[in-house]
C-alpha cells in the first residue's frame, strides 16, 4: 500500500529525461547504472521505449509509483532492465514484442486490470505481485517466475486468472506460492519448454486441448474455497503425457471434470482424491459414459503401473460402476448378453464390491445362510430342529453347529436330501463358495 503523497509526473515528462544527458530529473546510481522514480504518480498513457542516452543506458527502477493509464512496451531491443516495485497499475500492462536481455521484474504493488504479454523474447521475466488478470499469448523465456510469497507482509499473493496459451511460449518456467482463482491452460507443450507449478493454491484449474510434449510437474497443489460454488478441476481433450502430479489434495474439489484426454503415462504420486469420487458426474448418454470409463479405467492403469494397489481397486470399481451405467444407458441391460453382464456387476458390487470388501461377502453369507437354513428347518429336514415362537437362547446357541456345517461348501453330504431341500442346500454350497472366495480376494490385496 502507498500511503505517502506522490508527485504527479505527466507521461511527457517522464520522456523528456531520455533526452536530459545530465539525468537530473530521476536518481541516477553511477554504481549500479540505474535510475530511480520513487514515489511518482504517472499520468497518462507510458510508452516505454530502449532510448539511449549517449554512451548511458540506465536501467529503470520504479519504486511505489501508481500508474494512472496504460502501460506499454513497444516491439524494439531492450538492453537495460525494469524494475516495477511496490507500484500500482490501475490499467493494463502490454508487452507488444521485442527483445529484453535483462530482466523484467513486478514484485509487491498490484496490477489491478491486465498483464499481457503479446509476443517477446525475454532473458529473466519474474513477477510477484497481486494481479487481476496475467496473459501470455506468446513469447520465448529464458527463465519465467512467479513467485506468490510476498517479502513485505508475509502473505501469500493472489492472481485472479492465469491463461497461458502454449502453442506460441516456449518458456522455463517457474509458478510458486500463489493463490491463483482460475487457471487456464492450453496449447501444445514444446519440447523445450519445462512448467513446475509447487505449493499453489487454486479454486479453478482448466486444462483445455492441452497436449504436453516438455515436461509438466505439478507439487504441493491444494484448493482454496472462494464461493458456494467450490474448487474445480478441469481436463477437456487434452493429452498430459508424463506429467507428474505429487502432493495434490483435491478433497474439497466439488466438480472434477476429465473427458476425452490421455492420462495413461501421468504420474500420480500420493494424489488424494475425494471420498465419494465422481468424475464428470453429469455425464449422460452411452458416449458420455464410455468415456467415463474410459478416463477410470486410464487411471487404474496408471496406478497399475506404479504399484498402487489400493488406487488401482478404488478407479477399477468406478469404472465397473459407469460400466453397468452404460449398460443400462443404451439398453444392453435388456438383452441377453446385456442381462448376463448386468447381473455380474449387480452381484459383484452388492457382495463385494468388486473384490474390495472383506465385510460385504461375509454379511452376505450370514444374512443368506441364515434364510436358507431358516427355510430347510421349516421344511423339516433336521428330526431334533424346528421353528418356534417362543425365545429360546439355549436352543439359537445349539443350532450354531448345524448352521455352521450348512455353511461349509465341503461338508459330507450325509442327509439324503431330494426336492426342494437338495436345491436350497445346493444353492448354499455355491453362495458360501463364492462369498469365501470374495473373502480371500479381499484379504489378499495387500499381499505381494
Amino acid at each position: 500500500m502507498i500511503n505517502n503523497i506522490l508527485t504527479e509526473m505527466p507521461a511527457a515528462e517522464f520522456y523528456s529525461f531520455y533526452h536530459n544527458t545530465n539525468l537530473q530529473m530521476a536518481h541516477y546510481n553511477l554504481g549500479t547504472n540505474t535510475v530511480t522514480f520513487r514515489k511518482k504518480k504517472i499520468i497518462d498513457y507510458l510508452e516505454l521505449m530502449p532510448i539511449q542516452q549517449g554512451s548511458i543506458n540506465p536501467n529503470i527502477h520504479f519504486i511505489e509509483c501508481i500508474f494512472t493509464h496504460e502501460v506499454s512496451f513497444t516491439v524494439s531491443e531492450y538492453d537495460r532492465s525494469y524494475t516495477f516495485e511496490r507500484c500500482i497499475f490501475e490499467k493494463n500492462v502490454v508487452f507488444h514484442g521485442g527483445e529484453f536481455k535483462k530482466i523484467v521484474q513486478f514484485y509487491g504493488g498490484r496490477l489491478k486490470e491486465k498483464l499481457s504479454i503479446l509476443n517477446g523474447k525475454f532473458a529473466n521475466f519474474y513477477f510477484a505481485s497481486n494481479g487481476n488478470t496475467v496473459e501470455i499469448e506468446r513469447g520465448e523465456f529464458t527463465e519465467l517466475h512467479f513467485c506468490g510469497h510476498d517479502p513485505y507482509n508475509r502473505k501469500r499473493l493472489t492472481i485472479i486468472y492465469l491463461f497461458i496459451n502454449f502453442n506460441y511460449v516456449k518458456a522455463i518456467m517457474d509458478i510458486q506460492e500463489y493463490f491463483i482463482a482460475t487457471t487456464r491452460y492450453t496449447g501444445l507443450v514444446h519440447k523445450e519448454t519445462e512448467l513446475l507449478i509447487r505449493d499453489v493454491s487454486f479454486t479453478d484449474i482448466q486444462m483445455e486441448n492441452l497436449f504436453n510434449n516438455g515436461k509438466i510437474r505439478i507439487f504441493d497443489l491444494d484448493t482454496r474455497i472462494t464461493s458456494e460454488k467450490g474448487a474445480s478441476l478441469t481436463i477437456i481433450r487434452s493429452n498430459l503425457a508424463k506429467t507428474e502430479f505429487c502432493n495434490v489434495d483435491l478433497r474439497q474439489v466439488n466438480t472434477i471434470v476429465i473427458t476425452s484426454s490421455f492420462l495413461l503415462e501421468c504420474s500420480f504420486v500420493n494424489v488424494i482424491w475425494p471420498d465419494n469420487l465422481n468424475i464428470s458426474k453429469e455425464a449422460r448418454g452411452e458416449i458420455n459414459l464410455l468415456d467415463k470409463k474410459e478416463t477410470y479405467r486410464q487411471l487404474k492403469y496408471a496406478y497399475w503401473k506404479q504399484g498402487d494397489v489400493v488406487a488401482e481397486y478404488k478407479f477399477h470399481g468406478l469404472e465397473m460402476d459407469t460400466y453397468n451405467d452404460y449398460l443400462m444407458a443404451n439398453g444392453e441391460a435388456y438383452n441377453w448378453k446385456g442381462v448376463e453382464n448386468a447381473i455380474v456387476l449387480r452381484l459383484s458390487k452388492l457382495t463385494s464390491n468388486y473384490g474390495q470388501s472383506f465385510l460385504r461377502p461375509l454379511v452376505t453369507l450370514l444374512v443368506v445362510g441364515i434364510i436358507l437354513f431358516t427355510w430347510l428347518v421349516a421344511l423339516g429336514t433336521f428330526s431334533d430342529l424346528y421353528i418356534t415362537c417362543q425365545p429360546n437362547l439355549r436352543g439359537m446357541i445349539s443350532t450354531i453347529p448345524y448352521m455352521l456345517e450348512f455353511a461349509n461348501p465341503v461338508h459330507k453330504y450325509e442327509l439324503g436330501l431330494t426336492g426342494g431341500p437338495y436345491v436350497i442346500e445346493l444353492m448354499m454350497r455355491i453362495i458360501s463358495a463364492y462369498c469365501i472366495y470374495n473373502i480371500v480376494r479381499a484379504t489378499r490385496r495387500f499381499v505381494k
